[in-house]
């Protein structure tokens, strides 16, 4: 029997609909133009993903049509009076589930969080929407972006548009099908170990992981320690990969680690005649299959060699070599720091019962992992301050560069007994408290509250850590307790690719 192959319908479909066959610096002229309106390219993208997505999963949580109609129709009405918000005005976006989004449902793939509605943006978010972006949904990812491959309990398995026998890949993998048959412009992903760029591989199109701090992003308390992971942009072309990083990118002063580099230099709408580069005596280091350590499938390695010569010809100059560094150690190396990220962020719910039973096997390796570690409890012992916890990372109290925290301890973690905090957290079945409390986020239906007063030991006390919403594992957010911190404004956090 023949395997359906969704992307042989959507090219024929997809003549129908000419605005879904522009790519995203196409679009946005066109828009920004007014040579086609907000309201057409949203039907437009609508019809296709009602064709496409039930052949791939790969959109979730699509939100109400008439309502996303409502907000194309308000873009339309901005265009008329001039106000252009930016090169993403307009543009259905669908954004990668392991990212908050202001009023829209944030799953982390995980049955603990399935009815978790954030009341805040993720800041790459926030930018995009600053630009005119209407989020239109979510796209799948694993269960706390752990893992190469995209299922999850809550939306089920996001497969291949080429063959779908076949795994998208992870942890961005719904963002990589939706891009490879169309159903966005653009979209957004994270990546702690391949998570932007094995899926992009996998559907043939362009993932592209920046160097941390390039798309500052996360708790705006805890900046330093967790920098495992970064998110980032993917599309179908370079050009539009850099028209999106030239949104999700630049620099922030609640992030002393951001690059302050303006990200205007990635192009816009301006597109590929700001990319020129001259890359002669450019040294590019490939390293293959680290010397046979690493296994490889019979003919990855020939083929990424046959691209040798395009790179030449571009004027770089292309070496086989590895790092100073003792293979044998690599593994375990990465191994211990995965454990300590991922590990503490899930471990609150690993120690209790009913949400232990609701966690895959991936996420108990890494807790168990972290608990055959002994620094775990060292870590609370390093920071004294306990940073100023905002309830807005958009509103005022930012900390500027240089400048002393506005609040300061009564006492500092001296033990994981003697530094406490008391904050709200609703309740969630089982008696477990729930990481998605506070200010930056809310259960449904079970919104009524309570207090816990809190260890720095997240042995002792299971809402203290929490996963991350980027591409690392955890986020710290409380510089006293980086290891197992209790949220600065109740959002749960998720992760990105384990296995990779």
């Amino acid at each position: 029997m023949t395997t359906p192959n969704p992307r042989a319908e959507a090219e024929p479909e997809a003549k129908a609909g000419e605005l879904v066959r522009l790519e995203a610096v196409e679009l946005a002229r066109a828009i920004r133009d007014r040579t086609v309106s907000c309201v057409e390219v949203m039907a437009a993208y609508l019809d296709h993903i009602e064709r496409m997505n039930p052949h791939v999963n790969a959109i979730v949580s699509l939100q109400d049509p008439e309502l996303l109609l409502r907000q194309a129709e308000e873009r339309d009405r901005q265009l008329a009076h001039g106000q252009y918000l930016g090169v993403l005005h307009g543009f259905p976006q669908a954004i990668k589930d392991l990212a908050l989004t202001k009023g829209v449902r944030t799953t982390m793939g995980s049955p603990i969080f399935a009815d978790f509605v954030p009341d805040e943006d993720e800041l790459y978010v926030h930018r995009m929407k600053q630009h005119g972006a209407i989020v239109i949904g979510k796209t799948n990812t694993p269960e706390f972006g752990l893992g190469s491959q995209t299922y999850n309990p809550v939306f089920g398995t996001t497969r291949n548009p080429y063959d779908l026998t076949r795994t998208v890949g992870g942890s961005s993998g719904g963002a990589a099908a939706a891009l490879a048959l169309r159903m966005q412009a653009v979209a957004d992903g994270s990546d702690f170990g391949g998570s932007l760029r094995n899926p992009a591989a996998f559907n043939n199109v362009f993932g592209f992981r920046p160097s941390f701090g390039r798309v500052p992003d996360g708790s705006a308390v805890e900046v330093f320690v967790a920098q495992g992971g970064s998110a980032g942009p993917m599309a179908r072309t370079v050009t539009d990969l850099a028209l999106l990083l030239s949104v999700m990118a630049g620099d922030d002063d609640r992030f002393p680690l951001a690059l302050r580099e303006d990200p205007g230099v990635f192009g816009g709408i301006a597109g590929a005649a700001r990319l020129e580069w001259n890359f002669r005596g450019v040294r590019l280091a490939f390293t293959g299959d680290w010397g046979g350590y690493l296994p490889m499938e019979p003919g990855v390695l020939e083929l990424c060699r046959a691209a040798f010569p395009v790179l030449e010809d571009l004027g770089c100059v292309v070496e086989e070599a590895l790092p100073d560094f003792p293979t044998e150690q690599l593994w375990p190396l990465w191994l211990t720091f995965r454990h300590w990220l991922a590990g503490g962020a899930l471990y609150p719910f690993y120690q209790d019962p009913v949400t232990r039973s609701l966690m895959k096997p991936e996420a108990v390796f890494e807790v168990e992992g972290m608990l055959a570690r002994t620094a775990l409890v060292g870590l609370c012992q390093v920071g004294a301050r306990d940073l100023p916890r905002r309830r807005s990372r958009r509103g005022a109290g930012r900390l500027q560069r240089g400048q002393a925290p506005a609040q300061q301890p009564s006492r500092a973690c001296s033990s994981p007994s003697s530094c406490h905090s008391v904050r709200p957290t609703p309740p969630v079945s089982g008696g477990a408290a729930a990481p998605g409390s506070g200010s930056r986020g809310r259960r449904r239906p079970r919104s009524h509250g309570g207090a816990s007063r809190r260890s720095c030991d997240p042995r002792s006390d299971p809402a203290r850590a929490r996963p991350s919403a980027r591409g690392s594992p955890v986020r710290s957010a409380s510089g006293a307790c980086p290891a197992g911190p209790a949220p600065p404004s109740g959002s749960p956090r998720a992760g990105s690719t384990a296995s990779t």
